[in-house]
């Protein structure tokens, strides 16, 4: 049975760069494995999913052979950062998008592959990619519906757990990307990708507190401006903090336990 290998972010730990990662090793290599690019499956795949008579499996087949292991790779198609300010409910299509690939290849032995990291880091993280898209938001705006003090992932994705007990799911600790990011695309890549590149481009680091004072400044055109600059790497200063170093020893803690928790599932294995 061929096996399809789903990983759905989530975002901001690492995901563009293992995408840059496994595009560049598959273009170059003959593999095992088929992989579309990031920008093929979110043309043909990943912002059509929510149409309820959207044809999933004729037009995965357009992109893939499914004689083959799959790697499927976007956490866009779980959810997008201007979810956030909107409702906080980032994630809550989890499950549905699980299932929608169940349906539509039911002859692969389906794991999905989530990366999660610390909540206040994420929220912070997540809030610079948000400017990098939308006009300028306070942080306690772009923040209000989510509590990062009380936040934890499995409420995120518990549903999604016990709705598909079915499957496998593979989690990754990002806290340790630097020291696990290899073993994490060589699992993504059924064993295959044993090298990393160093043509890749490292990820987009946290905006600094001075570039977010720049942006407030100018509207409508912050997005626009804030591209330039970091296209000319003309940002500097200190990375944004709203939050101090207490706080983040808590959330860190509430967030090693949630992990132990998640860790007692039987369909989840634990990547630290």
């Amino acid at each position: 049975m061929p096996k399809l290998n789903l990983h759905l972010g989530v975002h901001k730990t690492g995901t563009t760069f293992i995408q840059d990662q496994v595009a560049l090793y598959s273009a170059e290599n003959h593999t095992h494995f088929e992989y579309a690019p990031l920008n093929v499956l979110r043309r043909h795949i990943t912002y059509k999913l929510k149409k309820p008579l959207f044809p999933l499996r004729y037009k995965l087949s357009k992109v893939f052979n499914f004689d083959k292991n799959l790697l499927i790779s976007d956490e866009n198609m779980i959810g997008v950062s201007e979810q956030i300010p909107e409702t906080g409910e980032i994630y809550k299509d989890t499950s549905a998008v699980i299932e929608r690939f169940k349906q539509a290849l039911p002859n692969h032995e389906l794991t999905v592959y989530l990366s999660l990291r610390s909540p206040l880091p994420y929220l912070v993280s997540m809030y610079s990619e948000y400017l990098r898209h939308f006009p300028y938001m306070c942080f306690n705006t772009f923040s209000q519906h989510i509590d990062g003090s009380t936040f934890l992932w499995s409420d995120r994705f518990k549903s999604a757990f016990t709705t598909h007990n079915d499957i496998q799911f593979v989690i990754s600790d990002f806290d340790n990307f630097k020291e696990n990011k290899l073993d994490w695309v060589s699992a993504l890549t059924f064993g295959e990708q044993s090298v990393l590149s160093e043509r890749v481009a490292r990820s987009r680091k946290t905006l600094t507190s001075e570039t977010i004072q720049v942006l407030s400044q100018l509207g409508e055109n912050s997005s626009k401006v804030l591209r330039v600059l970091e296209d000319n790497a003309y940002t500097h200063g200190n990375r944004f903090a709203p939050y101090d170093d207490k706080q983040l020893e808590v959330a860190d803690k509430r967030y090693q336990d949630d992990l132990n928790y998640l860790g007692k599932f039987p369909n989840i294995t634990l990547m630290r």
